[in-house]
């Protein structure tokens, strides 16, 4: 639809009030620029959760209070790798801000006369969907959430298999427990949801394994049929009841479609009620569907779409669809819509439908976000360090999975081995975990790059077992709603092999700067292979390393050298950040101390340059007389620690003697008659470097004061002193 159509549809089905308070809030946020995103930022991370206002304010308020949250929910990554702080704001299509619009409007008129509507809504948005995707014969019901869909399949389901559940309700199951089997590859959290929604222990559930599990396979995350015929061989055994699978066409990982044609059997064989769900299902609306997902259509008993996702329709609700053979399963399982409750959730779809043209439209547009699938995977093959886990196998898919790797080239040589011998392949991985936990710092890097540079690319950030993370492209669930086009695919890949490019130099900078630390005694090096960087250094003044500092033994000197190492490194990643503004990274912490954090450099970064300007920069922010006097508290506790030792001493000598020998007088003619025992207490002298009273026996015997290099000393708990 053109920008005339869109605003005669704006005029025809919205009051004018409403259309007008609609285009001044797309206005301004259109206009949001980040010149004051710093204070927002300070201002709203202060003040979370936010104060109600006491006073009304104006819709320009609202949006404003919209603008600021939304510069909170930038990450600090992306705030440091924007170059600028103004927001990619998308264009908002005014189709869908006039149906959201129209919703809200319709929901505010009498309920009287919206009833009718509502039942008709539903009931054609259900039907042009079936007949659009190709599951005639069918009736559906909305929902949120892709899971909600899965838990009403499974309670219709349970109500066909056990026909007297409604009535008797868990007791229909003493003598046989029904079984849900699931496939390992599920959204995380599935199962649990299912049993707690549905009610049924956890002995009911069944994970499913997949195919190709092992690291010398070729990536699968596909269910293996010959492994579920044998679990519901064992729970038939044992007098279960199979009754319900989930299964993908398109699994939430990967984007790869179940074999259907071996399910299907199972699930005839066994009366097993088979749901089917994923991305891959949208092409069901092409002219000639890939004969994988036209399998799961004719196999499933119901299935999940996401038309907000393939149609481009915001705040559109999702569409499950399940054969109408039993029409009586949806009351009792709750599916049944309330006619006597006003719901329009279906309208931006009801009308987006309409204004795509129709289902030749639609495949068209389907067609079209599939194709950059392909073309990202043709792209993707010219770069030699880019391995394709998920790509394009002649049939339409709607993922792909990437990833930077050093093994991309043995990885596509197992690939091509394993089309003639899928068994007997050797095992591709890193030889140390450094090794792979540098290359997961790596994807994630150009994740947060292309996040930040191609924003109308969605990229996924996940975790592939045995391949560690990934990018996931899913054009299908996102282009339409991102206004992805041909182009932006075209600069997103040009952007892919600069920073490729990059990494590379990194790499073999890496290398010669490893080789030149050691030309520069202050600098440390510090392994940290979950960094992408080319190194984290940091600068050690000479001071910290001597226990002995002019003569004084340093108490707690570990602790207080980090708080030193701390202090100047603190500032010398402002002060690199400055002479080196592309490299280094403002947030110098690394694990539990302060460095200097490089990132991906180019080739022309030289080296020893940057560690000669940050020793030199790190000899400036030196230090030792100021890192001396923050001892004096020291010196002073060691001083009244040495005090209270002595007075401990005295007071311990009183007891010893007696009172009797203290009393004036009295105490001089009792000593006189009855002699004391040698006193116990020597002559001591304090040790400044040591922090320790010592005993004088060595100055009496040898006539000279002298420190001695192993004192017998009786430790003060801390201190420095003279007795």
């Amino acid at each position: 639809m053109d920008e005339a159509a869109a605003q005669q549809f704006s005029d025809v089905y919205l009051p004018s009030d409403v259309n007008e308070s609609v285009e001044n809030a797309l206005a301004s946020m259109r206009d949001m620029s980040g010149d004051n995103v710093v204070e927002e930022l300070q201002k709203y991370r202060s003040h979370i959760p936010q104060k109600l206002p006491s006073e009304s304010c104006e819709i320009n308020d609202v949006i404003n209070n919209l603008k600021a949250l939304l510069a909170v929910s930038l990450t600090r990554e992306e705030q440091l790798m924007t170059k600028s702080d103004k927001f990619m704001v998308f264009e908002v299509d005014a189709r869908s801000t006039a149906l959201l619009n129209l919703q809200s409007y319709l929901s505010l008129m009498d309920q009287q006369c919206v009833k009718p509507l509502t039942k008709k809504l539903q009931t054609d948005t259900i039907h042009w969907l079936a007949s659009i995707f190709k599951f005639d014969n069918s009736r559906g019901f909305f929902h949120l959430r892709e899971v909600e869909g899965v838990v009403s399949a499974c309670r219709m389901a349970l109500h066909r298999r056990f026909p007297q559940f409604a009535l008797e309700g868990f007791t229909v199951w003493a003598d046989t427990k029904p079984v849900i089997y699931l496939s390992q590859c599920a959204a995380p959290g599935w199962g649990e949801l299912l049993i707690r929604q549905l009610g049924l222990p956890s002995e009911c559930l069944r994970t499913v394994k997949c195919n190709n599990t092992s690291p010398n396979q070729v990536p699968s995350d596909t269910i293996d049929t010959d492994f579920l015929a044998d679990v519901i061989k064992d729970d038939l055994a044992k007098g279960l009841t199979p009754t319900f699978l989930v299964a993908h066409a398109g699994t939430w990982l990967m984007g790869q479609t179940d074999v259907f044609t071996s399910l299907a059997q199972l699930c005839k064989t066994h009366s097993i009620w088979l749901h089917v769900s994923g991305h891959n299902l949208a092409t069901l609306a092409l002219a000639s569907p890939p004969d994988s997902v036209k399998a799961a259509a004719s196999a499933a008993s119901s299935l999940t779409l996401q038309p907000r996702e393939w149609l481009g329709v915001a705040s559109s609700p999702l569409v499950t669809l399940y054969s109408d053979s039993d029409p009586s399963l949806a009351a009792p399982a709750g599916v049944v819509p309330d006619w006597d409750h006003v719901d329009v959730q279906m309208l931006p779809l009801w009308g987006a439908i309409q204004m795509m043209g129709g289902a030749r439209n639609i495949s068209n547009v389907i067609q079209a976000n599939a194709n950059m699938s392909q073309q990202l995977s043709n792209k993707l093959a010219s770069v030699d360090q880019i391995y394709q886990v998920v790509q394009p196998a002649g049939a339409i898919t709607s993922i792909i999975l990437f990833q930077f790797t050093s093994l991309a080239g043995r990885l596509r040589a197992r690939d091509k081995a394993a089309t003639k011998s899928p068994k007997g392949l050797p095992s591709v991985q890193h030889e140390t975990s450094a090794d792979a936990a540098f290359q997961d710092a790596v994807n994630i890097w150009l994740y947060k790059k292309m996040r930040v540079e191609n924003p109308r690319i969605v990229l996924e950030l996940v975790q592939v077992r045995h391949y560690g993370v990934c990018l996931r492209f899913t054009p299908v669930a996102s282009a339409l709603l991102r206004r992805t086009s041909v182009e932006d695919v075209n600069e997103a890949c040009s952007k892919l092999k600069l920073l490729v490019n990059s990494v590379l130099d990194t790499i073999e900078k890496r290398q010669t700067l490893v080789q030149l630390v050691p030309e520069f005694p202050n600098l440390r090096l510090h392994a940290c292979p979950d960094w992408a960087g080319i190194a984290v250094v940091s600068y050690v003044p000479d001071y910290c390393e001597k226990e002995v500092l002019e003569g004084i033994t340093i108490p707690d000197h570990a602790e207080r050298s980090l708080e030193e190492i701390e202090r100047v490194n603190k500032k010398l990643v402002v002060s690199m950040a400055t002479a080196f503004p592309a490299v280094i990274v403002l947030d110098g912490r690394a694990s539990s101390y302060w460095a200097v954090k490089v990132g991906v450099v180019d080739k022309f970064f030289d080296p020893r340059h940057f560690l000669q300007t940050l020793n030199d920069a790190g000899k400036a922010l030196e230090d030792s007389s100021a890192f001396m006097g923050s001892l004096g508290s020291v010196v002073s506790k060691m001083i009244e620690a040495a005090n209270e030792q002595l007075l401990q001493e005295q007071t311990q000598q009183f007891w010893n003697e007696g009172i009797v020998r203290h009393i004036p007088l009295f105490g001089s003619m009792y000593s006189y008659l009855l002699p004391p025992a040698n006193s116990p207490v020597k002559g001591r002298s304090f040790n400044l470097s040591s922090g320790s009273l010592e005993t004088t026996d060595f100055t009496h015997e040898h006539k000279l004061q002298l420190q001695q290099e192993s004192p017998k000393s009786e430790p003060a708990a801390e201190g420095d002193a003279e007795s």
